[in-house]
């Protein structure tokens, strides 16, 4: 088929510099109504899933690791390395193909992400002297 892309898409574990535990790529893209017109128009609505906690509409895109790693480059064109935070808007370019196995059907992979409004994920202020404090073996709670 062709590529398509999905504008306006909310980005959260996003795995795009490192294979995740099933050797791939990926984040789960949540969608605006129009993300959800065009994914059913291009034959992708089976893809979709519903988040348990708000039920918004989201799907898993993933590129298999031997494909990748995923382009991801911010709104001027430069290249991003570093990790990013859930709740990020992008735009996210997906390879549509039609497959024969298992009955045949349509399917996609990402291949792109533009971000248009991110942060780096910080994992949070690391341990040092000051913030830990000593007590004895006899107040230990472990």
């Amino acid at each position: 088929m062709a590529s398509k892309v999905i504008r306006n898409v909310t980005l959260k574990w996003c795995k795009f510099g490192v294979v995740d535990q099933y050797g791939k790529y990926g984040c789960a893209a949540y969608l605006d109504k129009e993300g959800i017109a065009k994914m059913k128009a291009i034959g992708l609505s089976h893809k979709l899933k519903k988040d348990k906690e708000d039920g918004s509409t989201f799907f898993r895109a993933v590129l298999e690791g031997d494909k990748g790693p995923v382009v991801v480059k911010d709104k001027e064109g430069n290249e991003v390395t570093s990790s990013i935070s859930n709740g990020a808007t992008a735009n996210i370019k997906l390879d549509v193909y039609e497959y024969k196995r298992y009955g045949g059907g349509t399917t996609c992979r990402l291949i792109a992400v533009q971000l248009i409004d991110w942060e780096p994920y910080d994992s949070g202020e690391d341990f040092d002297d000051d913030n830990v404090s000593e007590t004895s073996s006899e107040e230990d709670p472990f």
